[in-house]
């Protein structure tokens, strides 16, 4: 078998060469002839190194897309170009797409990846996305809100096809990707399904007053930096991840009328897709808190929380908080952490606080906050005005919560 492939390689090698010659521009005279190669003539040396085995990637680029050659230039362009020494964060982001489209190439071919991955990517179908959509929310029992993130996914595969092949092939068009408009069908199955009493909530909720007092009398039982961290989570309503990477650089601690710290990229981690970069005003204990660790704080290379900066050690973070406090409060499985969020904009709420405001200073990323606007825009809001806002909030002892 082997040598019959290498008789008809050896053939069309031949005939490729032969062709070559009729798509050379010819030049200057009988005596001196010139020669230049024109576009056909080196698509043709493309496929000759291709067949070669050299210089794969420029034909492959040529080639009808399937799933996974969409998937490996995806993945290439977007993600890393060496997963093997890519850091954590990246690496998650990788497993997540090989991840979903092995689930999706599963479901299309019936049978293996290896089958769904070589699916010409113009011949999937709305109604395929919408099938493997279903069978991720039915059959395997996931959020709406986790099926609609791993859509993401997927749609951004066929729109990075669409802007590398779609001049070539028509058929692949950005108004027809088979994947799009289908997050927010996701999400709205999973609501009804809640509704309804099919499906049983388990997203974070609003903390009650005693949760929030049982977790504030929990504090002294932790570490330095772990209780600093669980203050901050109080105070800002930041997401773990946000201030586990905070560097000491991004604090500005002088009174209660001018302290500060920002949420924003840093070397140890991205603001969350979800959030925005903001400043927040600190005052109060978390201020006090804050002055007494650094004045007594070994230095990590500017780390503000150098056991716990890590995306690994920040899992390490969720989970001694809720397994060693929140459990001991309450067995309630929507008792989380990221409640704590819920639970400052509820405070918002009960003191009047502009969804603008609020919004911007939790971090929420959406259409009103300061932080989706336009970059003239993206300064924030007077320090008085977000002071006078978060002391509000933090000095209700009732608000709105679902603990009933």
């Amino acid at each position: 078998m082997q040598l019959e492939w290498k008789a008809k390689q050896h053939k069309l090698l031949g005939e490729l060469h032969e062709a070559q010659w009729n798509f050379l521009e010819w030049g200057g005279d009988a005596a001196y002839p010139t020669y230049r190669s024109t576009e056909t003539y080196d698509f043709l040396q493309d496929q000759i190194e291709f067949l070669e085995g050299k210089g794969d990637a420029k034909i492959k680029s040529r080639l009808r897309p399937t799933l996974g050659s969409a998937t490996e230039g995806y993945i290439d362009d977007k993600v890393t170009r060496d997963p093997n020494s890519a850091d954590p964060e990246v690496k998650t982001k990788l497993n997540r797409v090989l991840r979903v489209t092995e689930s999706f190439a599963v479901c299309i071919d019936g049978r293996s990846i290896e089958g769904g991955m070589d699916t010409y990517l113009d011949h999937i179908k709305k109604s395929d996305a919408r099938r493997w959509m279903y069978y991720q929310l039915e059959n395997e029992g996931k959020k709406g809100s986790s099926v609609g993130r791993d859509m993401t996914v997927l749609t951004a595969i066929f729109n990075w096809a669409v802007s590398e092949h779609g001049r070539d092939i028509p058929e692949l068009r950005k108004d027809y990707n088979p994947f799009s408009g289908l997050r927010s069908t996701a999400e709205e199955h999973h609501t009804d399904a809640i509704r309804t009493g099919e499906v049983e909530s388990l997203a974070s909720r609003p903390w009650t007053p005693h949760e929030v007092n049982a977790f504030s009398a929990r504090l002294d039982k932790m570490n330095p930096e772990l209780k600093l961290i669980a203050m901050l989570s109080m105070h800002t309503g930041a997401r773990l991840k946000d201030s586990c990477g905070l560097r000491i650089e991004e604090l500005h601690l002088g009174t209660d009328e001018d302290s500060f710290l920002q949420y924003r990229h840093n070397r140890n981690r991205k603001i969350s897709k979800e959030s925005i970069e903001r400043r927040v005003p600190l005052f109060g204990n978390v201020l006090s808190e804050l002055k007494s660790y650094l004045a007594s704080a070994v230095g990590d290379e500017g780390n503000l929380f150098p056991r716990y900066c890590g995306k690994r050690q920040t899992n390490n973070v969720s989970a001694v908080l809720n397994n060693k406090h929140l459990d001991v409060i309450d067995k309630d499985p929507r008792l989380k952490m990221h409640g704590l969020r819920d639970t400052l904009s509820t405070k918002f709420m009960a003191t009047s606080v502009t969804n603008d405001l609020s919004g911007y200073l939790i971090g929420w990323r959406n259409s009103t906050t300061v932080g989706m606007q336009k970059e003239y825009q993206k300064g924030g809001y007077p320090h008085e005005q977000m002071l006078t806002a978060l002391r509000s909030a933090h000095s209700v002892t009732v608000w709105g919560t679902e603990a009933l």
